[in-house]
């Protein structure tokens, strides 16, 4: 979904920004616990709540 970003493969984690989503023309909606990312009315991506963080749970894919 975004481009340019940095993957750290040892890392449990990565931190997502939503200007760096919504600048790339996807919308971000939070409601009832989850997160959901769409561009132009598609559902790309949805996130839930778990204690104070939305986890989304992705696979990088690598291009060259």
């Amino acid at each position: 979904i975004l481009e340019d970003v940095y993957y750290i493969p040892k890392l449990d984690g990565n931190l997502l920004s939503v200007p760096r989503f919504t600048d790339k023309g996807f919308s971000i909606n939070f409601k009832d616990g989850k997160c959901y990312i769409s561009k132009d009315g598609v559902l790309m991506a949805l996130a839930h709540k778990q204690s104070c963080l939305y986890v989304l749970h992705a696979t990088p894919r690598i291009t060259e």
